[in-house]
């Protein structure tokens, strides 16, 4: 299945260790789109969990996470 752009902005900052609520403040959308976006994700991948999803998004399609959280600390 493919991933829309937004959906693969998602999965970048899933990624990198973001709650719903921080990918939602970076991409100024609200928790429940962010939502949203996982649950289409999970189903187009046949996946449950974040953790599945992350490691998918790494391993099978290359995406690198947008920034580690610790270094904006």
């Amino acid at each position: 299945m493919k991933l829309t752009d937004r959906e693969k902005t998602v999965l970048g900052y899933l990624c990198s260790g973001y709650t719903n609520k921080e990918i939602g403040e970076k991409m100024y959308l609200s928790v429940s789109t962010i939502k949203t976006h996982l649950e289409s994700i999970y189903a187009k991948l046949s996946l449950t969990s974040r953790v599945e999803v992350a490691l998918w998004a790494v391993v099978k399609a290359g995406i690198v996470p947008i920034k580690n959280k610790s270094e904006l600390e």
